[in-house]
Order: structure tokens, then C-alpha cells, then sequence
């Protein structure tokens, strides 16, 4: 009789597993990988981005030899080389707008806004600009500074720069940025 006991319990058991659901837990979802790809995780951190510190007049940078090519106008630098700029590597500048505003007078006083982006916050922008040629045009360099070696964040930083150009007398006089066009006006 025990043998039949076992048999009625197997029995009853095999049947009360047969009428209960068998849902298997569902799958955790895995990322798809690329083809060749390795399965390791990628972490992302945060990145604080520092604005570029243009120097006040009341700071005195170091000043770097600038040495013009043979036949060329003197060039004077607009915004002086930041202190430690040896080793740094000229970058570029995106300037955008560019506006000139003259100021009615004898001789006339003449100022460009330059506004535009640069391409990190590691880049420092330059600005050179070089006395009136025998056509009269006035040839203004944009570009930056940047150190090779530092790491940065890529993204583009906005700058508004109003440099004066100098009065002008007696002339017509155009200027030129990055070697192209922005305005023409007349000296007084």
C-alpha cells in the first residue's frame, strides 16, 4: 500500500504542474552591439568648460618678436600674446559679423566690430593688423592661439571684439579681414 500511496502523490503532483502556467521569466534586455565590437561598458563623464580670460589692460603680458615677411607693412598685434604663449600653436577664428563705424571728424576715427566664434575655450583669440598699403587697404588678421599639448572641450566659444582702427585723413580706404573684403569709407 505504500507503493500506491507514492504512485496517487506522484500522480496528483504531475497533474497540479501540468494545469499551472509555466512562464519563463522574461529576458533582461542586452544591448545591441555593433559587428566587431567588444562588450565593454562606456563611461561618460562630465566636462566643465572654463571661458577664455581676455586680459586687461591693467596686466602686462609677455610680449613674443613679431618679425614681418621682407615687402610687407609693419604689423602691429591688436591684442598683445598672453603671458606663456611660447610653444602655443596658431589656431583658427571664426569671425561672423563685421561692422565698421566711423565717427564723423577731422581726421575721421574709425572702429571695426569683429564678432564671431573660436573653436574651443582653449583657443585665445589674435587679432594683427597692418598699416594702410599704397591702395589704402588695411589688412586685419583673426586667428588664435592655442596649446597643442592641453586637452579641451570641443565646442565653439563666441567672442565680440570692437577694435579702433586709428583716424584717417584724405582717402578713400577699405578694410580687409582674413584677406577678404569687409567695408570700404572715407578719411576726413
Amino acid at each position: 500500500m505504500n507503493h500506491k500511496m507514492i504512485y496517487f502523490l506522484l500522480f496528483i503532483g504531475l497533474i497540479m504542474t501540468a494545469c499551472g502556467k509555466l512562464t519563463p521569466p522574461p529576458p533582461t534586455p542586452q544591448p545591441k552591439e555593433a559587428i566587431g565590437a567588444s562588450p565593454t561598458p562606456v563611461v561618460i563623464k562630465p566636462v566643465t568648460v572654463q571661458p577664455t580670460v581676455t586680459p586687461s589692460p591693467t596686466t602686462q603680458p609677455e610680449e613674443l618678436p613679431m618679425i614681418p615677411p621682407a615687402g610687407t607693412p609693419e604689423v602691429t598685434p591688436l591684442i598683445p600674446p598672453t603671458a606663456g604663449s611660447q610653444g602655443m600653436m596658431r589656431g583658427h577664428a571664426f569671425p561672423d559679423v563685421m561692422e565698421i563705424d566711423v565717427e564723423p571728424g577731422t581726421p575721421a576715427k574709425v572702429s571695426l566690430l569683429i564678432k564671431g566664434d573660436l573653436p574651443t575655450p582653449c583657443h585665445i583669440l589674435q587679432l594683427d593688423m597692418a598699416a594702410p598699403d599704397s591702395e589704402n587697404r588695411i589688412q586685419i588678421e583673426v586667428y588664435s592661439l592655442v596649446d597643442p599639448n592641453k586637452m579641451c572641450a570641443q565646442v565653439l566659444v563666441p567672442f565680440e571684439q570692437e577694435l579702433v582702427l586709428g583716424s584717417f585723413s584724405g582717402g578713400r580706404y577699405s578694410v580687409w579681414v582674413n584677406g577678404e573684403k569687409v567695408g570700404e569709407f572715407d578719411g576726413e
